[in-house]
């Protein structure tokens, strides 16, 4: 019994101690948010985030919205890109003129709400964008604005 009791103090303190130390604190960043230029939400492209180490990326949602998953972190500076999205392809047929129903139409791409981004080189390069961060282990949430 003593032996139990011993046991379950010296896994209590090295619990404590690995707590108190911050250990677990290397766990990556999730980071959620919204790209906006001028107030209007972008609706295709990615965001990227890179440190002196580590680069993560994620995409942007037709909301604007995006999610990067294992991001760096710290001090992080913030690459952006919103290339204009391709048309919708044709609908396929069979040669009898149906519309072939193995192959389902890809969602529809709304072209009237894709804007161009100004000086998009410059926002797509990290080092270049004047974008930055700081990011904590864990779940963060940072809403870009474009100037």
């Amino acid at each position: 019994m003593k032996v139990v009791s011993r046991l379950s103090a010296v896994v209590v303190s090295v619990a404590f101690v690995l707590a108190a130390s911050g250990c677990g604190s290397n766990s990556p960043a999730v980071v959620t948010g919204k790209v906006s230029y001028k107030g209007k939400a972008l609706t295709t492209g990615q965001v990227q985030f890179l440190s002196a180490d580590k680069m993560a990326s994620g995409v942007i949602e037709a909301d604007g919205t995006y999610t990067v998953f294992d991001a760096p972190i710290g001090k992080v500076r913030i690459g952006i890109t919103s290339p204009k999205p391709p048309p919708p392809p044709p609908v396929q047929t069979d040669r009898t003129g149906r519309v072939n129903k193995a192959t389902p139409p890809a969602p529809p791409v709304d072209l009237s709400k894709w804007f161009p981004l100004p000086d998009d080189d410059k926002l797509a390069n990290p080092d270049t964008s004047g974008l930055e961060a700081e990011l904590k282990p864990g779940p963060n949430t940072h809403n870009i604005d474009i100037p």
